[in-house]
C-alpha cells in the first residue's frame, strides 16, 4: 500500500508548512517559485488523502502487543529543518535556493527509503500519534494510531499499510481510518 507514490506524497506534506514559509520569505516571488510550491503541495495533499481513502477499505488483523514506544519525539527533528529558512539566507538567490532544494531532494531519498514515511508533522496534525511496537514474535511494527497511549499486553486491530507500517483500524469501538 505505501508504494514510492504515497511516499514521495508523505514527504513532500511533512514540508507544506516549510514551503509556506520559503513563499512568505520571498515575498511571494518569483511567480514560478509558488506555482512549483502551490504545484507539490496540491498533489501531495490529494495523495495521501487517497492513500488515507484505500487504507480504509484494508481489512484489520489482530496484533498482539508485547512492547511499545511513542515515537512521536521523532516529529521534532523536522523543527531543525524548518530553521533552515531563518538562516539568514537569501532565498530570492537563484545559488541559495537550489542549496536548500539539494538538500531537501536528499531528506527525501532518506525519507523515501525508511521507515520514516510517517513521521510527519502534518501527520500528526491530523491527530495520529506514531509508536513502535513489537509482536510476541519479536517482529518490530511501525503504528499509526489516534490513540495516545497504547499498553504492552493490549491486542489491536491493524491495517497492514505496508513493509512494517501499520494503522491501527479501531480501538474502545470506534472505527480509527
Amino acid at each position: 500500500m505505501a508504494n514510492k507514490l504515497s511516499k514521495i506524497a508523505l514527504f513532500l506534506t511533512s514540508y507544506i508548512p516549510l514551503m509556506i514559509i520559503i513563499s512568505i520569505q520571498c515575498n511571494f516571488k518569483p511567480l514560478y517559485l509558488n506555482v512549483i510550491i502551490a504545484t507539490l503541495a496540491g498533489f501531495s495533499i490529494l495523495i495521501v488523502a487517497l492513500f488515507f481513502i484505500f487504507s480504509r477499505k484494508i481489512s484489520a488483523v489482530d496484533l498482539p502487543v508485547t512492547s511499545v514506544a511513542n515515537k512521536d519525539a521523532d516529529a521534532l527533528g523536522y523543527i531543525v529543518t524548518y530553521l533552515v529558512p531563518y538562516l539568514g539566507m537569501e532565498l530570492a538567490d537563484t545559488r541559495n535556493l537550489i542549496s536548500v532544494a539539494i538538500v531537501i531532494l536528499t531528506l527525501m531519498a532518506i525519507y523515501v527509503n525508511s521507515n520514516m514515511i510517517f513521521v510527519n508533522p502534518v501527520v500528526n496534525l491530523m491527530g495520529y500519534h506514531i509508536f513502535e511496537i513489537t509482536d510476541n514474535e519479536e517482529n518490530f511494527y511501525l503504528l499509526l494510531s489516534r490513540r495516545r497511549r497504547i499498553q504492552d499486553g493490549e491486542e489491536i486491530k491493524v491495517a497492514r499499510l505496508g513493509g512494517a507500517v501499520v494503522m491501527e483500524k479501531c480501538y474502545g469501538g470506534q472505527t480509527d481510518i
